[in-house]
């Protein structure tokens, strides 16, 4: 009996660790770089909860900006010049240099379409997101400091942190669509883009604007002001998350009219990039249930078959 509770309990064991971990990610999920200490955690998008703020530690500093496809999260890495790609549910590394753009210029923004894998190094670069393959190192080019970037249907929108612009190109050519789209920015660094508003972080004016993503047309160039170091934004519903660098928080804001709901939503050491994971569908949450359910099954009738052949 002994034997057969030990099997047992630690199956059991396992279940909990696993089906913890599953549920957590089953929610919308807020994922915050921090710079300095060259982490990524995770943060429950309704209550800022931290679910796991260390997910992914390298222990150097180095970590900007992040993405995530299906249980693969993507992080540009300036530290060591990469592009590292991680499993999304455990942390573990997958491949820490996926992409090494090279080229002399650090790694910033990145970008997923199918599996393609774009990587603000200079230029804008094209790589085969499974095997880190180049496609085209210059897919882009002629840019002035390209920070973040961002795609949206097939349009591939790029912040020139130089040039104080935001340029949005042809994601499957690279070709120019409008190399100033929007203009008289104030050292801009992240964007994201919601349905068709276009959202923009502000360095040098410590502000967020709000833009038409088809026009360039200002809906709101000072829509959130008084940040502290606004490197990055995202958006989940009617609610607008923003880096603030300076004073080691993500602050939370009306997506629509920019007023304050919660300063310090996150504490995070020197935050830098940031994304919303967004809730599976109902129909996927049972399918994972149901899959769980089938996995476990199946390592109880084994376990039990281990732990009589244990007792015997």
């Amino acid at each position: 009996m002994h034997q057969s509770g030990f099997c047992l309990g630690g199956l059991l064991a396992a279940a909990v660790t696993l089906f913890s971990s599953t549920v957590a990610h089953a929610q919308a999920q807020i994922v915050v770089s921090s710079y300095p200490t060259s982490t990524i955690g995770t943060y429950d998008a309704s209550t800022g909860t931290a679910t796991n703020p260390s997910l992914v530690s390298l222990g150097t500093s180095g970590f900007g900006f992040v993405v995530v496809e299906g249980n693969n999260l993507y992080a540009s890495n300036r530290g060591d010049g990469t592009v590292g790609e991680y499993d999304f549910t455990t942390g573990a590394v997958i491949n820490a240099s996926l992409v090494t753009p090279g080229g002399g210029s650090y790694p910033y923004g990145i970008a997923i379409s199918g599996n393609s894998l774009f990587v603000a190094n200079g230029t804008i670069g094209k790589y085969d997101a499974t095997t880190g393959a180049v496609i085209n190192a210059s897919f882009i080019s002629g840019l002035s400091t390209p920070i973040d970037i961002e795609i949206s249907g097939n349009n591939l929108y790029v912040v020139n942190g130089n040039g104080n612009t935001i340029g949005v190109y042809n994601a499957t050519t690279g070709a120019v669509i409008n190399a100033s789209l929007i203009s008289g920015l104030n050292a801009p660094a992240g964007l994201t883009i919601s349905g068709n508003n276009l959202y923009v972080a502000n360095l040098g004016g410590n502000t967020v604007g709000e833009y038409d993503a088809t026009t360039g047309v200002a809906i709101n160039a000072t829509l959130v002001s008084g940040l502290n170091f606004p490197a990055d934004v995202a958006v989940s519903g009617n609610n607008l998350f923003v880096t603030n660098g300076g004073s080691n928080t993500v602050g939370e804001y009306d997506a629509t009219t920019g007023a304050l709901i919660n300063s310090s939503f996150i504490t995070v050491n020197a935050p830098l990039g940031i994304i919303v994971v967004p809730e599976p569908s109902h129909a996927a949450t049972i399918l994972l249930v149901l899959g769980l359910g089938l996995y476990f099954w199946k390592r109880f009738a084994a376990s039990r078959s281990a732990c009589r052949t244990n007792r015997l």
